[in-house]
């Protein structure tokens, strides 16, 4: 049987790390750190850790990209906002993500207590703009916005 193992992972917070949350950063890239000290085997680490905000962000953004029953082992994990793509743009369906959106972070995000979720529709081009207001309560952050669109393409995050 095949075995992982994160070696370089901190310790946790009663440990004396300056961290509250680490989380494994979502996206694969090209960034090796290679020894060649005398006598050390030259090691690639192709995985990176997000700390704290970052931690939670790649979390929501895991949440909002995944469809209900993609996780075999969560199958109610997600945001099944993929339903709505060929709906018309109306203030009913915004209201239905709305509520999709509160009640699925407040289930799988509990490091978050969500202010408020602004929905601003695009008619025209059958889209919508979501605003996401948050409080991080453990580490004492107010007012976080994570901003991003919903359209043909899927949910994506904006910076």
């Amino acid at each position: 049987m095949g075995k992982i193992t994160f070696s370089n992972l901190p310790k946790s917070i009663n440990q004396g790390t300056p961290y509250y949350y680490a989380d494994l950063h979502m996206d694969l890239e090209d960034s090796y750190t290679i020894k060649n000290n005398f006598n050390q085997i030259p090691e690639i680490n192709d995985f990176k850790l997000d700390y704290d905000i970052n931690a939670i962000a790649n979390s929501l953004r895991n949440l909002f990209t995944t469809t209900p029953g993609e996780k075999i082992l969560n199958p109610e994990y997600g945001l099944d906002l993929r339903r709505f793509l060929f709906e018309p743009a109306t203030v009913e369906i915004a209201n239905l993500i709305r509520r999709e959106i509160y009640a699925q972070v407040s289930t799988f995000e509990p490091r978050v207590k969500l202010t408020s979720v602004n929905i601003t529709i695009l008619e025209d081009v059958n889209e919508y703009d979501i605003t996401i207001y948050m409080d991080i309560p453990a580490l004492n952050i107010n007012n976080v916005s994570f901003f991003g669109t919903l359209n043909s393409d899927g949910y994506i995050f904006r910076s």
